[in-house]
């Protein structure tokens, strides 16, 4: 990947970059809680 632009402001002045970061965030988030909740039953069972 060329690094002819600096990182920083991609990340900070970006607001999709922003939003598909907090987007994927929230998607693992949403996984690991769904995963979480839907096996502990069966874990406890």
């Amino acid at each position: 990947m060329p690094q002819s632009y600096p990182s920083k402001p991609l990340t900070h002045g970006n607001p999709a970059f922003l939003i598909s970061l907090a987007h994927l965030d929230s998607v693992r988030l949403a996984f690991w809680i769904g995963y979480n909740v839907l096996d502990s039953p069966m874990r406890d069972e």
